[in-house]
Order: C-alpha cells, then structure tokens, then sequence
C-alpha cells in the first residue's frame, strides 16, 4: 500500500503538472501519463495505445501542435521536489538525437558516436541537447533529470550548461547546507565551464570535470634568475596523468572508495575555485598544479582520472 504522505506529495506535483500546461492542457497530460508507461515506442501515435490515453490518436498531434506548456514555471515546479535523499548532486551531459535521413530538418550537426556510424565513420547528424538531471547515492538506476536544452550547431555546450546551472541555483532555495556539486564527463572543459559560470563558480556551486588518461599539467614558470635574453618559460614543471611517476605537487590526498567509482583526487587543501585556475594559467590554456591548486593524481584506472574544484559555502 502506498504510504498517504507520498500519495499526497504525489498528487500535489501532479495538480502543478497540470497547473503548468495552458490551451489543450487535458491532451497534454494525458499525453504525460502515455510517455511515462509506455516506455520506448516506435512513433507518436503508438503513444494512444495505452490505457491511461483515453482519447483518439488525432488528439495527440493536435495537443503538440496546439498546446501550451509553461517551461519556467515546470521547471520550477520541478526543482521544488528533489530526490528523497537531499544529496545536492547533479549531472550535465550532452545526448544525441539521430535524424541521419532527415535531409530535410534544420539545424541538425555532425556529432560523434561510438555505436552508429555513418557512411563507414563513427559521427550522426542530429540534434544535440543538453541535460541536467539530479544523482543520489541509492543503489538505484533512478535520477531526477530537472531540465534539457537544445544545444545549436556549432554551438558552445560550456555556455548551455552553465545557463543551465545558473537558471536552476535561481530555483533552489536558499539553505546552510552543502554547495550543490555538479559532474561533468570528460568531454567538457573546466576552463571553460569556469569562464561561463563567472562569479557563481568556487562561491556558490562546486565542479568536478572527468580528466582524460592523456592529460597534462603544467605548474607556473620558476621565477628568471638574473639577465637572460630571449622569450620568458611558459610552462613550469610538467604533469602527466598518464605516468605513475610523475611528481605530487599536492600536500593533502583525498582517496575516493576506488572498488565502486574507480578514482582518486588529490587537492591542496587551501580552496581555489575553477575561475581562479583559469586566470592563473590562461597564457599556457592549462590549469597549475602548485598553490591552490587542484590537481589529478593517476590511479590503476586512467581513464577516471578526475579534476576536483571545491569551496565551502561562504557564511
């Protein structure tokens, strides 16, 4: 039996779901319920099929073309009922819609992808959209996605995503508790996520980028000593994620619990945010690894390796 508490809870999201959608709204929703049983499908109109849409398949093409959903206000709606844990954690990725035979469709891309390929080479040509989804800690496939954007062609995915982040912290409330930490895969840069995120990065929000096996870092430049001639070092001592023995810069390690995530850090323990790595190392595009800094260690599990960029929550 369902607990009462839920069930309310339960109806009291699904009363603000309805709230949010405007003209053809009693098609939309009925749509909603279709979508969230009938799993994947071969076409819109297989969507009419289930018992919860009870109205005729003409219905629900008139209710996309015609309706009206309020997209701030859902996803505000949204942001108010987190996962039952309260872990402030989220993911932003990016995910391809294939539309290889869709010559015709505007705005599509050339994207890469490991398991399609395309005239024997392994891209689509789709539509790219980025999503922001809430984690948990459970030992479930469960996650709460809380937003998606389309990402245009040619398009700076740093600039998706930290709008993203921003538009969601105006939702959240406002609370002493942890920083909301947000997970990047490794094809995002943390250079560039620091640029977008501005001020909010290191004060308000916490970043953690997955690091390629091959990546390396480079500390400052020693200071010159005496008159020499000739262009200044760029680049101080070398790091490489890749070699086991590369030398530690770092005075404190942090060890993650390796069997189930496959990867460690280590961090300075003096706070430093992604904004202020960036600043320190925009001559060589590459963040430091001394003062502050924080910094990738290499594990048995290369391709983990992750960069961690945290600060507390400023009282």
């Amino acid at each position: 039996m369902l607990d009462p508490l839920t069930l309310n809870t339960l109806r009291q999201f699904r009363a603000g779901v309805y709230d949010c959608f405007g003209a053809r709204r009693d098609a939309l929703f009925e749509l909603l319920d279709a979508a969230t049983v009938a799993g994947l499908v071969p076409s819109l109109a297989y969507l009419s099929l289930p018992p919860v849409h009870r109205r005729g398949w003409g219905s629900l093409y008139d209710a996309l073309a015609a309706g009206d959903i309020d997209a701030p206000a859902l996803r505000e709606l949204v942001a108010r009922y987190p996962l039952d844990d309260g872990q402030p954690i989220y993911a932003l990725d990016t995910s391809v819609w294939p539309r290889d035979d869709a010559e015709t469709s505007p705005g599509r891309g050339h994207y890469f992808s490991s398991a399609r390929q395309s005239a024997g080479k392994p891209i689509v040509t789709g539509w790219s959209y980025s999503w922001l989804a809430q984690l948990s800690f459970t030992h479930d496939s469960w996650t709460a996605p809380l937003d998606v954007q389309r990402v245009p062609a040619g398009g700076n995915v740093h600039a998706v995503a930290a709008a993203q982040i921003w538009e969601l912290m105006e939702h959240l409330p406002a609370a002493n508790g942890p920083v909301p930490l947000f997970v990047f895969d490794a094809g995002y840069d943390p250079e560039a996520l620091a640029r977008e995120l501005a001020e909010l990065d290191g004060q308000h929000v916490a970043v953690l980028v997955r690091l390629r096996s091959d990546r390396c870092f480079y500390a400052d430049p020693p200071s010159p000593v005496g008159s020499k001639v000739g262009r200044p070092r760029r680049h101080g001592q070398k790091f490489s994620c890749a070699d086991e023995r590369a030398p530690r810069a770092t005075r404190a390690v942090w060890r993650g619990p390796r069997p189930r995530l496959g990867w460690r850090a280590c961090q300075d323990p003096e706070p430093c945010s992604a904004r202020q790595l960036s600043e320190q190392a925009h001559r060589a595009r590459h963040l430091g690894v001394g003062g502050g800094r924080a910094v990738a260690a290499p594990d048995a599990y290369p391709e983990a390796a992750v960069a961690v960029v945290a600060r507390t929550r400023p009282t």
